[in-house]
Formats: C-alpha cells, structure tokens, sequence
C-alpha cells in the first residue's frame, strides 16, 4: 500500500490545486470534470513510473559501467535487490540540491564562518551551518524515512542517478559502496526533492555521514 501512498497523496494535491485553479480563472468545472482530470493526472504519472522503471531494467548494468569494477559489482546487487538505477543529467540534480539545501544558507553566514570552503557542499553540515545529525544517528535517520525516489550524485564525479524503489536501500548498502568508491565518486549526495531531505557522505572517513531535513 505505502508503494501507491505517493500516487494517491500527489492526487489529493493535483485535485487541490486544479480546483483552485478552475474557481480564480472562473472555468466554472464540475466535480465530475475536477476528478476525470485527476485520476488521468494518478494514471499517467503510474504508467509513466512503469515505463522508466521498465527502461531501465532491461539493461540496468549499461548506466553504471563508467564506475569502478567494484562500484558496478555493488550495484549490480543493489538492483538484483530491486533498487532502479536510472542515469540522468547532473547539472540540473546538483542544481535542484543548491536550490533546497545550499541556499538556505546566506552568503555572509558562509564569509563569518572561520575557515569556510565550499570546495564541497558538505562544508555546510562539517561547519554547523545547517544543523545536520551524524554517524549512526545519521544513518538511523536515513533508514527510518520513508523513501519512494531518491536522486544522487556526486560531488566531482559526472554520474547522476534517480533510484527507484529507494526503501530498498539502507545505510550499510551505501555504507559498503562507499568503501569501494574511487576518489572522484566518494563524496556521495542522495537527496529526496519532494520531502526536502539529504543524506551525504564525504570522502573524509572522519566525518558524517550527515542527515538532513529541512523545516
């Protein structure tokens, strides 16, 4: 049921705003129109869902294989788990990150933080400039939210991914590709647009992972 939850919640929201729409621009619908609207909307977005994932598995190894021997072996097993690689553009994914994460930050709190860089985007949990949980915590936080689509990237790498079927990840899944990650694709970046969230873990083994939810 929680698969589906996302599709009925997304419906509510869609008829919400369609209604409102229709009363400000005077379109004068009836609820008959207001719902065969909706559900079209449910059933395109269920079908479009299929698709990628469909697209995506019958060849799910053809995106991963600029990665590492063991990188593409890790998720080689994630997808035989049932998670969805698809690969997909970086540049809006780390945008859309900036946006949700980045920007929540002024840049004069960044200038008064001693010793600041953003040479990488996790300065801002490692500098306490958004108040992120770490560790096990961190971990714990990730495993206990509930994740339908999650996006990733990395932080020098090129790849970017949107992962379907993300409640089948856990935090020792990314625990373990991480250890066999090159340098260019350590710094790993999963974020859930929608709900607002970041789970990060940077290449310095000292630090993070670090979770966190924005207000």
């Amino acid at each position: 049921m929680k698969r589906y939850s996302k599709y009925l919640v997304s419906g509510v929201v869609f008829f919400a705003i369609l209604s409102l729409v229709s009363y400000f621009l005077k379109l004068n619908w009836n609820i008959q129109i207001l719902l065969f609207v909706t559900i079209v909307y449910i059933v395109f977005s269920f079908i479009s869902d299929v698709f990628i994932a469909k697209k995506f598995a019958k060849n799910p190894a053809a995106d991963v294989e600029s990665l590492s021997e063991e990188e593409t072996e890790k998720l080689q097993n994630l997808i035989d788990k049932g998670v969805l690689f698809l690969h997909v553009p970086k540049k809006p994914i780390a945008e859309q990150w900036d946006k949700q994460f980045d920007a929540l930050v002024s840049e004069e709190a960044k200038e008064n933080k001693k010793n600041y860089s953003d040479q990488f985007k996790w300065h801002l949990f490692s500098f306490d400039l958004l108040p992120a949980l770490t560790g096990d915590e961190a971990r714990a936080a990730f495993d206990k939210e509930e994740k339908h689509e999650l996006y990733l990237f990395f932080e020098y790498a090129d790849e970017a991914y949107i992962i379907g079927n993300a409640n089948l990840i856990t935090a020792k899944d990314i625990d373990e590709l991480y250890g066999k990650s090159e340098l260019n694709s350590s710094d790993f970046y999963f974020f859930d647009p929608l709900n607002s969230w970041t789970y990060v873990v940077p290449h310095e083994e000292e630090l993070g992972p670090y979770f966190y939810k924005a207000k």
